[in-house]
């Protein structure tokens, strides 16, 4: 019954009205007619000459006044709004709907404008920023972009240095839903923002050529927070940057699809929600810097990853408190996660988990803190009885601190490399029984080539492979007595050399053991 009521405002009666709006001294007397309304006005905008409007403004800048729409609905279905600057700021108590929209080259502004109900649809050409800074939103927020083209996306708080100063934008309602099919605008800001809005799905997979994504300061009051698609890999120093942020009131909050081929992604100081889980699901991550410094995750925390994604950047967790249980699974790092000053109060679990992945010989040397956080990743490993990962985290660790204290470090630095290449740092067994089977053949060519008087030269050299043995102990005096007896010095010092070797490796075979079995 109220829509037949409805009052449909549409064609000349609407473009005469419009056409006074922007005429700013009649502004007064356009809001007492949409007052007259009562509410119960649709305002079709169908069919609107928006070209004759831009004529009649200066430099067809379209700019209407901050007008209070009522309850009155909004319809801009199949509006094409051309080129240049357009302001369509307001109050606007009904639906607001834009449907199949176009906007062109220019700045779009819908700054401190109140809605109760938006949804949008629609696409962009051309440089310029779309701004909704200082506005308010009520009920379910349907925001689709097909085409962003150049333009910047603003629900932030400004400064004043780019754009005018404008408030924190703020959202409530059941739900928050953004998405960017397309995009080659460098920026995207909900700087300081408060979502209270029941349910939040930001879809920006969109955005190909992102330099700047800034969630900074906001804060989030939802039950539940999905984003995804936060891609950076344009410009010098290409950021997100979410510090300060608040997600202590989500219960489930998720960032998916995150990457970056340079730049950095900062989470410092950011509270996490506090009985709900928080999951990173990364992709393509060529290199950068992911940081959490003094972050507080006050709950359960997941850090997953394709295992046939790279993961060339550093995470940093350096000074975060984890009090729940933190799961990092299957990432092979690049550079070493520095989990430095890092508190947990509860269970980590690093399953799966490697680094130094398609990382150089020279990169892994120079990479900065590369021992120290060894060190505490070992700490943290044994503290988990992970000891394979203890075991590889001590063994790169000797290898970063090799050569490092100048011609004095180079004798140990040597043995450091023959325990490397023996037993890769009791990790291997197979190695030391690969050189011990060496040993003996090597040795056993040396016998045959300087003891004439040897019948059987390996069997000799086998005799002192496993010089505890009973039975080679026999074989040397019985089998070989009459060789020691014509023999010269040079045999002693074969034998004595094969037998330390021999010791060494066997010792190593049997660290080799420890170490796999925890004997």
């Amino acid at each position: 019954m109220e829509q037949q009521n409805m009052r449909r405002i549409s064609g000349p009666e609407l473009q005469r009205l419009l056409e006074r709006a922007i005429n700013e001294s009649k502004a007064d007397s356009v809001q007492q007619t949409i007052n007259g309304y009562g509410g119960n006005a649709e305002f079709c905008f169908a069919g609107i000459d928006w070209e004759k409007l831009r004529d009649l403004s200066d430099h067809r800048t379209l700019h209407l006044p901050m007008l209070k729409w009522g309850r009155n609905s909004l319809d801009f279905t199949d509006c094409d709004f051309g080129d240049g600057d357009i302001s369509l700021s307001g109050k606007f108590d009904g639906s607001v709907r834009f449907d199949k929209v176009r906007f062109g080259q220019g700045n779009i502004s819908f700054a401190n404008s109140v809605f109760r109900k938006l949804h949008f649809d629609g696409w962009f050409s051309g440089q310029g920023d779309v701004i909704f800074s200082g506005s308010t939103f009520h009920g379910t927020v349907r925001f689709s972009v097909s085409d962003l083209g150049h333009k910047n996306l603003n629900f932030g708080a400004t400064t004043g240095e780019e754009l005018p100063t404008y408030g924190p934008v703020r959202f409530y309602g059941d739900h928050l839903l953004l998405s960017i099919e397309h995009s080659l605008g460098s920026t995207i800001s909900f700087y300081q923002s408060q979502i209270h809005s029941e349910h939040v799905y930001l879809d920006l997979a969109g955005a190909q050529a992102l330099e700047r994504i800034s969630f900074g300061m906001t804060k989030w009051h939802s039950t539940s927070v999905y984003i995804r698609g936060l891609q950076l890999s344009h410009g010098e120093e290409p950021t997100l940057n979410v510090a300060k942020a608040s997600f202590e009131p989500v219960s489930m909050l998720t960032f998916d699809g995150v990457g970056l081929t340079h730049g950095r992604f900062i989470f410092d100081y950011v509270r996490f929600p506090v009985d709900g889980l928080t999951r990173f699901a990364f992709s393509d991550v060529g290199g950068g810097n992911i940081t959490f410094f003094q972050a507080h995750f006050a709950n359960s925390v997941e850090f997953v990853h394709d295992e046939k994604r790279q993961f060339g950047a550093e995470l940093s967790l350096r000074g975060a408190t984890v009090d729940g249980p933190l799961r990092i699974d299957g990432i092979g790092f690049g550079p070493v996660p520095n989990l430095i000053a890092t508190e947990f109060k509860k269970h980590l679990d690093l399953s799966r988990v490697d680094f130094g992945v398609d990382m150089s010989w020279t990169a892994r040397r120079s990479e900065k803190d590369r021992g120290a956080k060894l060190q505490r990743l070992k700490e943290l490993a044994e503290g988990n009885r992970d000891h394979g990962l203890a075991l590889r985290c001590h063994a790169e660790e000797m290898k970063f601190n090799r050569f490092r204290k100048g011609l004095a470090s180079w004798p140990a630095g040597i043995l450091d490399v023959m325990y490397e290449a023996a037993s890769d740092y009791g990790q291997s067994i197979f190695r030391p029984c690969f050189w011990l089977l060496f040993t003996w053949i090597a040795f056993g060519l040396c016998y045959r080539e300087t003891v004439d008087v040897l019948d059987h030269p390996f069997l000799f050299s086998f005799s002192w492979l496993l010089p505890f043995l009973p039975a080679t102990g026999v074989l040397r005096e019985t089998g070989f007595q009459s060789v020691f007896s014509e023999a010269d010095a040079s045999l002693y010092v074969l034998a004595g050399v094969q037998g330390f070797i021999s010791f060494s490796l066997l010792f190593l075979i049997g660290l080799g053991f420890r170490n796999r079995f925890r004997i």
